[in-house]
């Protein structure tokens, strides 16, 4: 089957001379020696391109109610020449090429569960969801990638995880990217401006999402679909791009845990461990001499192979991970010796003799301190059917004592409120077991 591949054409288009941007909405352009206020049909950011001086082409309107003239269409920027910034033509596009496929049914605006989707298809009694997605940030021309979002967008975020569920409920979803710009082929997550879009679309091609790359050939007036590439359902989820591979690293080890603790909510699930690394990435940048990787994967494998949760020795859940991202067996050594310093049981209070040790140690005990150390500790309790006397116990056995025990100078600053907390806390309890 031949595939017409649609094309945008403008009319009515004036070229300008970007001055500023007043707002999400409004810009000022030079057109024909006069400063005038402009629509812009994008809410990106789009800071790469809307620079002062930069050639801008406008799309006369004739709607006598508008408070400005024109819309601000296109960009153009040297390395890429003519970027396409309406954020309408994504959509566009889309409608063109479905309705000239053999849909039995191409219906927009579709609602499924929570969230509102592009296009619904069918065709010979199957289902289809593809959701939109305009790109206009590059990241490296050299290798044709771009990133998206430009912007966090929540919105984007809770329709993959839809995308997910409906995919394991039999659809056939897809997110189309469709690149407004020359020379780019493909798009990467922008884990830079928000991490959250990215590992949603890694769960979502885990869970079975089409992710598909429309590259665009740009004119001033004008933009058509000019490839089409399906990323291989069979190829590794896609990476982040980041100054070296560490970063893709460390996503990978946020899902595996995510995995791996999905059926535990006894206190150490994911969460847990999100938590533990987000705090070893505050205390980290204050300790000198710290490797701030190291201990951000130490955090993420602390719990691998507790023994509390798997019967396994010598790190085998944290190595095997590890071997797997063809990590130097130095390194995982180096990562494994940190784990193994943090517990507070099997070390007996003492503290790591690493930097990075030290800090994912505090790390974690954060975690079993103030408001999120109570939760834990009924959960944990409620888990084992322990009773809560023996929870309440425990805050004097050991969450009492971990202020005591910080290593670093901003784990003890941390520390502070969420002792207070769970001293406030047991007065409360107390007081109230008192009235029985």
């Amino acid at each position: 089957m031949t595939i017409s591949l649609p094309t945008i054409q403008y009319d009515n288009t004036v070229p300008g001379i970007f001055v500023r941007r007043v707002n999400r909405f409004v810009a000022e352009v030079l057109i024909d020696g006069n400063v005038e206020k402009v629509h812009v049909k994008n809410t990106g950011r789009l800071r790469e391109l809307l620079v002062p001086g930069a050639q801008v082409t406008l799309q006369k309107v004739s709607d006598p109610n508008r408070k400005t003239a024109h819309d601000l269409i296109s960009v153009y920027k040297e390395a890429l020449e003519w970027v396409n910034i309406d954020s309408l033509v994504p959509n566009k596009l889309m409608k063109l090429l479905l309705t000239s496929l053999n849909y039995d049914l191409v219906k927009p605006e579709y609602t499924y569960g929570d969230s509102r989707f592009d296009f619904y298809m069918e065709r010979d009694g199957k289902k289809f969801l593809t959701e939109v997605k305009g790109c206009t940030l590059a990241a490296d021309l050299k290798r044709g990638t771009g990133l998206f979002p430009d912007a966090p967008t929540e919105r984007g975020v809770k329709h993959l995880d839809e995308l997910a569920a409906a995919a394991k409920k039999g659809y056939h979803c897809q997110v189309a990217f469709v690149i407004q710009m020359n020379g780019i082929h493909t798009v990467l997550p922008n884990d830079e401006t928000q991490p959250e879009f990215g590992q949603a679309l890694r769960r979502a091609i885990n869970a079975g999402v089409q992710v598909t790359f429309y590259g665009c050939r740009v004119e001033a007036d004008r933009i058509e679909i000019a490839s089409v590439v399906e990323r291989d359902r069979n190829e590794k989820a896609l990476q982040p791009v980041r100054e070296d591979e560490k970063s893709t690293l460390i996503e990978d080890a946020a899902l595996y845990v995510q995995d791996l603790f999905r059926t535990n909510a006894g206190g150490h699930d994911a969460e847990h461990t999100m938590r533990v690394y987000r705090n070893t990435l505050r205390i980290a940048e204050n300790e000198p001499g710290c490797d701030a990787r190291i201990a951000a994967l130490a955090a993420l494998l602390h719990d691998a192979d507790d023994h509390k949760l798997f019967v396994t020795k010598n790190n085998a859940n944290a190595r095997a991970f590890l071997e797997a991202h063809d990590v130097p067996p130095q390194t995982i050594d180096r990562i494994c010796d940190v784990i193994n310093s943090v517990s507070f049981t099997q070390n007996n209070g003492k503290a790591p003799d690493t930097p990075e040790g030290r800090v994912v140690q505090d790390a974690d005990r954060l975690d079993a301190m103030g408001a999120i150390g109570v939760a834990r500790t009924f959960a944990y309790g409620g888990e084992h059917g322990r009773p809560m006397a023996d929870s309440i116990r425990h805050f004097y056995d050991k969450l009492l004592r971990l202020k005591a025990l910080m290593n670093t100078e901003t784990g003890r600053q941390m520390a502070e409120q969420r002792h207070a907390f769970l001293e406030a806390f047991l007065k409360e309890y107390l007081e109230e077991e008192g009235e029985k």
